[in-house]
């Protein structure tokens, strides 16, 4: 559910916007993936999550200026059962435990403040100027339980001892554009930039909290399009470096999956083309071109 309000007071506007969702999940599942009957499986799954920003916006011939704050609270409680439980799945003998019971409560609460400017030097010449300031804090609290008891219906699986942990993260990310207009149907750009994306913990996992992974973009190219929008044309370049990127493998238990942060990695530089023609509205065709090396990513994926 999304509700949005606008409001204009002279040459400013003035936008509101709340979003919120709910997740239910209840899913029975064969855990072994095999017609063996070694376990059943159940995820429980409810979450929900509320988000609202606030924007300023004024624009002038001269300048163009955009002001806003965001917040983010998400709810989220998972977990898996799986009962009876083959004690062949995690490499033991023909022998039926009690089974496994894993998951537990992640809390997220997100704050933001963000700001960007464009100048006008002349009709042809602009400099856009902004940045983001983001804090989240992640709270924890879960276990992992694996009861090798010989199964007996009546039996209840052993409660996991709970890990209750916090973690906090901000970052300041800016972005520059400097570019050059010379028409209505052309832009120059080059612009560089930072992003973030929040750490976090492994449900049951037991871990410590991932890093954050964060990234350094250089990109520049052209646009154009003709005066009756039916062709156009992009070229550039952009070049990303990465920090602590954020990958998921398999978990030393060969059973779950798992995000940790990789050794730092680069992609690019990228060149790109892209063609879009429309010779009548009920037809298009579109042409794209890139390149695009990765390196350094696998480094330390290892168990």
């Amino acid at each position: 559910m999304t509700a949005n309000a606008q409001w204009q007071i002279g040459e400013n506007d003035i936008t509101a916007v709340v979003g919120a969702q709910k997740l239910n999940v209840h899913n029975l599942f064969d855990f072994d993936i095999t017609s063996a009957p070694l376990g059943r499986g159940h995820v429980i799954v409810d979450a929900e999550d509320f988000s609202g920003e606030l924007r300023f916006h004024r624009a002038t011939e001269r300048f163009d200026l955009l002001v806003g704050a965001y917040y983010f609270r998400e709810r989220n409680t998972s977990f898996v059962l799986i009962a009876p439980l083959d004690l062949r799945i995690v490499g033991g003998p023909m022998f039926v435990g009690q089974g496994i019971t894993s998951g537990g409560h992640l809390n997220t609460d997100a704050y933001a403040g963000f700001a960007q400017l464009r100048w006008n030097f002349t009709p042809q010449i602009y400099l856009e100027a902004g940045g983001r300031y983001s804090y989240e804090q992640k709270k924890v609290a879960d276990g992992l339980t694996v009861d090798t008891t010989a199964y007996s219906p009546t039996a209840q699986i052993g409660i996991p001892t709970p890990r209750r942990a916090s973690a906090s993260w901000d970052s300041f990310d800016p972005k520059v554009t400097l570019g050059y207009k010379p028409s209505d149907n052309l832009i120059a750009f080059i612009t560089y930039s930072k992003g973030f994306k929040s750490g976090g913990f492994n449900l049951a996992g037991g871990a410590p909290a991932f890093d954050p992974e964060k990234i350094n973009n250089i990109e520049g190219g052209i646009k154009f399009s003709s005066d009756d929008r039916r062709v156009s044309i992009n070229r550039g370049v952009f070049h990303y470096k990465y920090s602590d990127m954020q990958v998921q493998r398999i978990a030393a238990d060969n059973l779950t999956f798992e995000l940790v942060n990789a050794a730092s990695a680069t992609e690019g530089p990228e060149l790109f083309k892209s063609f879009e023609g429309t010779t009548t509205p009920k037809f298009m065709a579109r042409v794209a071109l890139g390149h695009r090396p990765i390196n350094g990513i696998l480094e330390s994926l290892r168990c």
